[in-house]
C-alpha cells in the first residue's frame, strides 16, 4: 500500500501533470482504463487504486487484467490518490500510459484502404483539450480512419482530452504533431 507523497509512482504522475515528462500520459476514470485495457494499446506501465476497488466488480476485473498481463498495480491511500487527481471526483484509480503515435503514413494509408472510410480528420489550431478530445470521439462514431493532430494544436493525451475523448483515443489511429506541409500530398 502506498502511504507517502514521496513514493515513486507518485512523484511520476505529479511529472506528467506538471508537463515534465511527454512521453506518458495519466488515466484517472475506470471506464477509459477499461476502455485501454480492451483495446490493447494503452501502454499501460503502472496502476493505483483506492484499496476497497478490488469490491467493486469492476475494479477487480480491471485489476485482475492489468496484473495478468504483467502491469503492476499498488493499492494507494485515498488522501494521496485525491492529492494528485484532476478530476472533481476522483474514482480511486491512477493508470501511467505511453503516449501513442502511429504516424501520418498510418493514418493517410488507413483512409486509402477504407472502403466508404477513406476519411481523416485533422484537428488544427485546437487550444482547448476537450475540444481535440470531442473531435476524436466524433471522428471515431463517424468511422474516420484516423485523427491528424497538426502542431500548435494541444496534446490528444492531455487528462481532460482523454476524459473528452470517452476512450476513443484508445482505439484511433492517431498522428500527432503533424506540421500542416506535411499534408500536401
Amino acid at each position: 500500500m502506498i502511504t507517502s507523497n514521496a513514493n515513486e509512482r507518485l512523484k511520476a504522475a505529479r511529472a506528467v501533470y506538471a508537463g515534465r515528462d511527454r512521453e506518458r500520459f495519466l488515466v484517472e476514470v475506470l471506464r477509459l482504463l477499461e476502455d485501454a485495457a480492451a483495446a490493447g494499446r494503452s501502454g499501460l506501465e503502472w496502476l493505483l487504486h483506492h484499496p476497497e476497488a478490488a469490491d467493486d466488480p469492476r475494479g477487480a476485473a480491471l485489476i485482475a487484467h492489468a496484473e495478468a498481463n504483467g502491469v503492476p498495480t499498488d493499492a494507494c491511500e485515498p488522501p494521496l490518490l485525491a492529492d494528485i487527481s484532476d478530476v472533481d471526483a476522483p474514482q480511486g484509480f491512477l493508470g501511467l500510459c505511453q503516449r501513442f503515435d502511429d504516424g501520418l503514413d498510418a493514418v493517410l494509408d488507413g483512409a486509402e484502404a477504407a472502403a466508404g472510410r477513406g476519411v481523416g480528420v485533422v484537428a488544427a489550431g485546437l487550444s482547448d483539450p476537450s475540444n481535440l478530445g470531442a473531435v476524436l470521439r466524433s471522428s471515431a462514431a463517424a468511422g474516420a480512419a484516423g485523427v491528424v493532430v497538426l502542431a500548435g494544436s494541444t496534446s490528444p493525451f492531455h487528462p481532460r482530452a482523454v476524459r473528452a475523448s470517452a476512450g476513443a483515443i484508445f482505439r484511433s489511429t492517431l498522428a500527432c504533431g503533424v506540421e500542416p506541409g506535411d499534408l500536401v500530398l
